[in-house]
């Protein structure tokens, strides 16, 4: 057989990936291989080893984050008022869980593209923000002003608005996992 490529585990130096026009991994050092598959593609760059649960070691952190903003996010738009400052400061400290998807989507690629995926999660993060406030703002135009501003009910409305958006991508976030552990 010969390889194209090989990989050894940098946390177990028994496990070694063997590739050509289709995938071997051995567990043994290179005594025994078992074949993985791949041979339609025909074409194997480079084997990756990346540590089972990368990138999904903080879902339950984001998910938790993101139930939390949900919650807030909730509270404001059926208009609670009480403790104000505490559910503010509660909508700012879950937000912040949005972070986590850098390190997340850093995960799944290359370390010499680290710089790229994060480029491009900042790229989409800027623009969703954008047209979320654009949105918020053309939902707000749809009531009549009042002698003190817009019509509460408009924030109600964009503010479900932006829970239900905010909720789909949970269930987005959600359904990769089944995704992938089912692609297993």
């Amino acid at each position: 057989m010969v390889a194209r490529s090989a990989e050894v585990d940098p946390r177990n130096p028994d496990v070694v990936y063997l590739s050509n026009v289709s995938l071997y991994r051995s567990t043994d050092g290179g005594k025994t291989w078992r074949h993985l598959g791949l041979a339609a593609t025909r074409n194997i760059a480079k084997v990756h080893e990346r540590p089972p649960g990368v990138g999904y070691r903080y879902r339950w952190l984001v998910v938790m984050m993101a139930v939390g903003l949900l919650g807030m996010l909730a509270l404001l738009a059926m208009g609670v008022t009480t403790a104000a400052v505490l559910i503010w400061s509660a909508f700012v400290f879950f937000g912040t869980g949005a972070t986590l998807a850098h390190s997340i989507a850093t995960r799944r690629y290359p370390r010499e593209m680290a710089g790229r995926v994060n480029t491009t999660l900042n790229t989409f993060t800027f623009i969703g923000t954008f047209l979320g406030q654009w949105a918020t703002g053309a939902v707000l135009n749809l009531f009549p002003s009042t002698a003190v501003g817009y019509d509460p009910r408009g924030y109600s409305y964009a503010l479900w608005a932006l829970w239900a958006i905010q909720a789909a991508g949970l269930a987005w976030l959600w359904s990769g996992r089944r995704l992938f552990y089912s692609a297993k």
